[in-house]
C-alpha cells in the first residue's frame, strides 16, 4: 500500500496555508483545480494567501507538481526512512497571461453583479475558454435547491465535504442581462443569510468577488 507524507508536502507555502491545505487533505492537483473562491472556503485560507499558492500551484507548473507529490507518495514500509525528508519545489511566477489579466483587478473590493460581469467580459477576451463560474461559500453543508434560469431550470447544491456551491453558467458571450439574472436569482433562491462570500469568473481568469449587499 502507498502512502501521502503530508508533512513533505506544501513546504515551499507559508506555514498556516501548508497546515491548512494538509489538514484538509488536499493533493497539488486538486489544488490547482479549485477555484480561488473554493480554496478561500478552506479553514485557514485567507483571500491574500491564494496569491501564494497560485504562484507555485498553476497549470504552467503541473509537471513539477505531479512529480513532488510523486515523491512524496511512499510504499508503507519506507514510511519511517522518509518521514524527515522535505521535498521542496522552486518557486515559479504566475504565467504572462494570468498577470496581464489580473493587472489593475482590485482583489480585495467587492463588486456589483453587473459590474462583475463587464470585468469578465474584458478579461476572458484573452483567454480561449470563457465558461462563467460561480462560487458560493454557503455558511452550512446541505444547502440545494433550483431556480426558472433563462433557458431552463438551474439546479443547485453544496458539495459532499464542503459548504460550497460552484455552478457553470454558460459561455461569456450570452446575453449579458441573462447573465446577471442568472446570478441574482441563484444568490436570492439561497439567501444572503446562508451566505459567506460570493466569486464570479471565467476558466482561468482571476475571480471578482460579489457585492451581496442587494441580494
Amino acid at each position: 500500500m502507498t502512502k501521502i507524507i503530508w508533512e513533505n508536502l506544501y513546504n515551499d507555502l507559508p506555514v498556516h496555508v501548508a497546515e491548512a491545505l494538509r489538514t484538509a487533505r488536499l493533493q497539488p492537483e486538486q489544488v490547482i483545480a479549485k477555484t480561488d473562491g473554493e480554496l478561500m472556503a478552506i479553514e485557514g485560507i485567507k483571500e491574500e494567501d491564494v496569491n501564494s499558492i497560485r504562484t507555485i500551484y498553476n497549470t504552467d507548473n503541473i509537471e513539477q507538481v505531479k512529480e513532488v507529490l510523486a515523491k512524496a507518495t511512499v510504499e508503507e514500509k519506507e514510511v519511517a526512512q522518509t518521514e524527515k525528508v522535505k521535498k521542496v519545489i522552486k518557486p515559479r511566477t504566475r504565467s504572462k497571461k494570468y498577470s496581464m489579466m489580473a493587472k489593475g483587478l482590485d482583489r480585495e473590493n467587492t463588486h456589483e453583479i453587473k459590474e462583475a460581469v463587464e470585468i469578465l467580459s474584458r478579461l476572458a477576451k484573452s483567454s480561449k475558454l470563457k465558461t462563467v463560474e460561480l462560487t458560493i461559500n454557503t455558511r452550512e453543508a446541505g444547502v440545494r435547491g433550483e431556480i426558472l434560469a433563462a433557458g431552463g431550470t438551474l439546479p443547485y447544491k453544496t458539495e459532499s465535504k464542503s459548504p460550497i456551491i460552484h455552478l457553470a453558467l454558460g459561455p461569456i458571450t450570452q446575453n449579458e442581462q441573462d447573465l446577471i439574472d442568472n446570478v441574482n436569482e441563484t444568490l436570492r433562491a439561497i439567501g444572503s443569510t446562508r451566505i459567506k462570500s460570493a466569486f464570479l469568473s471565467c476558466t482561468h481568469t482571476p475571480s471578482v468577488r460579489l457585492n451581496l449587499s442587494s441580494i
